[in-house]
């Protein structure tokens, strides 16, 4: 199944087009810097994470034995992700397009912001979804579960704790509700999104133990112990 003629995919680029067109609206979203990147990462990481459920599932179920599985389920993995950073392009355009009637502070921080939030966020969910393709049947639930508790820890942050401000996985930064309407670039959101690719890539690499090691017929807990014993 090609992912770029799916209908998961055409409803992905329509949502993206939609959301963007809506932002060009919205003040303090309606130009390329960090509260549109945010927005676009915490959407991209969701879209792209069921997405590669979406085209994943069905490549991995008929898995056969033999060397060449393993290598045709990365590949797959890996055409899910061009796929799902290819549709960034669509609020890029968007954006830019926007910028000749609205005025920009720095189209290139703003550039930096999209590759720092939004680039990685669709890295990040599209190996969760990769993860949760392989290890559970009910991949999307699960997949939706994963995401709610990273929300809910960011939350939890601000209301427990004197931090008005958190870092996610799926929508990079939030500064608070009191903050410059400047952000500013800096190093911790560099290196935290450093971190969030190498996390990414810790789930793509215990998805390929998975899918060596194991069948697509056995279960979550099988699977989940086995990775246990070869993390260990």
């Amino acid at each position: 199944m090609s992912l770029l003629r799916s209908r998961g995919y055409a409803i992905a680029a329509v949502t993206y087009a939609a959301l963007s067109l809506v932002c060009t609206q919205i003040p303090l979203l309606n130009y390329l810097g960090y509260e549109f990147s945010a927005l676009i990462g915490l959407i991209g990481s969701l879209l792209s994470g069921l997405l590669t459920i979406h085209f994943i599932k069905p490549v991995y179920h008929a898995n056969v034995a033999g060397e060449e599985s393993p290598s045709r389920i990365f590949g797959a993995f890996k055409q899910a992700v061009m796929l799902n950073i290819i549709l960034l392009v669509i609020p890029l355009v968007v954006m830019l397009t926007n910028a000749l009637f609205v005025k920009n502070c720095s189209l290139l921080q703003g550039g930096t912001f999209f590759i720092l939030i939004p680039l990685v966020s669709v890295w990040f969910g599209s190996s969760l979804g990769f993860f949760c393709s392989v290890h559970y049947r009910h991949s999307k639930l699960l997949f939706g579960w994963y995401c709610i508790m990273l929300l809910a820890y960011s939350l939890a942050t601000g209301y427990f704790t004197p931090a008005i401000f958190s870092y996610n996985f799926l929508y990079g930064y939030f500064p608070g509700l009191t903050y410059d309407e400047v952000l500013a670039l800096n190093w911790t959101l560099a290196l935290f999104r450093l971190l969030t690719i190498l996390i990414g890539a810790a789930l793509v690499w215990c998805a390929m133990l998975l899918v060596r090691h194991h069948s697509p017929s056995d279960s979550a807990v099988v699977k989940g112990l086995s990775l246990w014993k070869l993390l260990l």
